[in-house]
């Protein structure tokens, strides 16, 4: 486990990106004003199940009213529960068709108290999907585990680091497995390590202050 994450450790944090600049309002692609018209178009109606969102999330016509399904089912929910599904939210909206599906399929099993089985789909399937998808589904499969297994969740985020370091979702995966490497038992100078690239290259970041926080904890702790 340590050897693996030094190897993927020492890559991500000499390449870990500056922070990316604010995108502009004008950059809003206009698919984002018709997702919103469609999303406003099934607000009023039932609810699907949530058995039903992946095949839902999987066709271009009835993704809105699976974008809605998982509302519905983030505002029943509660705690943990209800924040993986915002997870999946944010996941769905930002993938293709077929990256939602398998997060879905993924959050399904995590539901159903087996987040190490929906861990698992993503890990199979993640090579199939699209490359620009494969961040966000990592970051989510990590998500699931966090509970159950907190050492295969640092796997996963150090494999996020090492195969996109210039991903969004790459800042927050960095301060995750670095709180988790300070942990221990684990590799506090490499928690340092990738804590002082985090705030050298994304210093703006809004997890910067939390990155800052810890590594001057780190180091008081000695």
């Amino acid at each position: 486990m340590k050897a693996a994450l030094s190897a993927v450790i020492l890559v991500s944090a000499a390449s870990l990106a500056v922070s990316a600049p604010a995108v502009p309002a004008s950059a809003v692609p206009a698919a984002a004003g018709q997702e919103a018209a469609r999303a406003e178009a099934v607000s009023d109606t039932v609810a699907p199940r949530p058995q039903e969102i992946p095949g839902l999330l999987a066709s271009e016509e009835e993704r809105a009213r699976g974008l809605e399904g998982i509302r519905a089912r983030a505002g029943e929910l509660s705690g943990r529960r209800a924040t993986l599904w915002i997870q999946l939210l944010a996941v769905a909206e930002k993938t293709g068709p077929e990256a939602g599906a398998l997060a879905a399929r993924a959050l399904l099993h995590a539901d159903d108290d087996e987040a190490a089985r929906g861990a698992g789909l993503i890990r199979e399937e993640l090579d199939a999907a699209a490359a620009a998808d494969r961040p966000a589904l990592l970051a989510l499969a990590a998500h699931l585990l966090d509970g159950s297994d907190p050492s295969e969740a640092a796997e996963l985020r150090a494999r996020l680091l090492e195969l996109a370091p210039d991903a969004p979702e790459t800042p927050e995966a960095t301060l995750r497995l670095a709180r988790y490497l300070a942990g221990p038992g684990e590799d506090r100078p490499q928690a340092e390590e990738l804590l002082e690239a985090l705030i050298v290259g994304a210093p703006n970041h809004p997890v910067a202050p939390t990155a800052r926080q810890l590594l001057n904890q780190i180091r008081r702790d000695g």
